[in-house]
């Protein structure tokens, strides 16, 4: 009886866990109003929250396995047939489970997130410490190329939730993202443009650092410094300690490879190398041509 309790215990927390995922990646900053100071901010760290949902998915999913096989030698069958029944009825009940869960979630995203927040961010404290721990362990086998569209696919789950957070993506065009993989193999330089459109010189941004784009490259004797922080510059009124710099790609190179090397240093912006120029890369962008096609 103990290891039913247990089973579907954890069959209920892939249920949740499920369900907190596709509603959080679907749910916008605006929602986040009524939740409580601290869970709101947990909810605005997308990466820690995507982990910590990802490592209960995945813990819950394989200890439902573990505890089936032994809830089935309880009840006197021999190992082989524990095995292969329990990977049967694990397989259906996780299987439904999901379905039911993102089904619910795609209909009731914010009051999902609302409700499943405080167990969410207490689970993190757990979460968080093991997957890094995770990580360190199976750092070699991570270098393996299966391994890295893996984190890739992974990486465009967190910045195409960060998208809705901020409003540049509704949740209808998310999903349809999130089914899409032809992204993969194209050519960084297929999403670039031109980068003199949103260059401007050091000097004309002194004389007015008030700019309508919210995408402004800061250059000086025709080489270009970086991304201008229009926050910092208004507080600084310096130009130059408002640069972001930005990462410098090769045209050639692969969405999936560009977009870790962008994880990897926190932007959603990169210059690409086509050979004669420099173009630019926005992830903004790139999500609008793979929509529109």
């Amino acid at each position: 009886m103990i290891w039913f309790l247990i089973l579907i215990i954890c069959i209920v927390m892939v249920f949740v866990f499920s369900a907190f995922e596709t509603g959080y990646i679907l749910c916008q900053r605006k929602y986040f109003a009524g939740i409580s100071g601290r869970y709101k901010n947990f909810l605005f760290n997308v990466e820690e929250v995507i982990t910590t949902v990802l490592v209960g998915l995945n813990f819950f999913s394989s200890a439902s396995s573990i505890v089936a096989f032994w809830l089935l030698k309880s009840l006197g069958l021999d190992t082989t047939k524990s095995i292969g029944i329990s990977g049967i009825i694990i397989s259906v009940s996780l299987l439904f489970a999901e379905f039911f869960a993102k089904n619910l979630a795609r209909e009731r995203s914010s009051a999902i997130v609302k409700f499943f927040a405080p167990f969410i961010f207490m689970f993190s404290y757990l979460a968080i410490p093991i997957n890094r721990v995770i990580l360190f362990i199976l750092f070699p086998i991570r270098l393996f190329k299966g391994e890295r569209k893996k984190e890739a696919a992974e990486i465009i789950k967190l910045l195409v939730s960060e998208s809705v957070r901020d409003g540049e993506l509704d949740s209808e065009r998310a999903r349809l993202i999130l089914s899409l993989s032809r992204w993969q193999e194209l050519k960084l330089k297929e999403f670039a443009e031109p980068a003199d459109s949103f260059v401007v010189d050091v000097e004309d941004l002194v004389k007015n650092p008030f700019r309508s784009s919210d995408v402004v490259l800061v250059s000086e004797n025709n080489k270009i410094l970086g991304l201008i922080d229009f926050k910092k510059l208004l507080l600084t009124r310096n130009v130059k300690s408002s640069v972001i710099p930005l990462p410098v790609l090769s045209g050639d190179l692969t969405v999936e490879k560009a977009i870790g090397k962008l994880k990897e240093t926190g932007s959603k912006f990169c210059l690409v190398d086509v050979g004669k120029k420099i173009m630019l890369f926005r992830f903004s962008r790139f999500l609008r041509v793979m929509l529109e096609g």
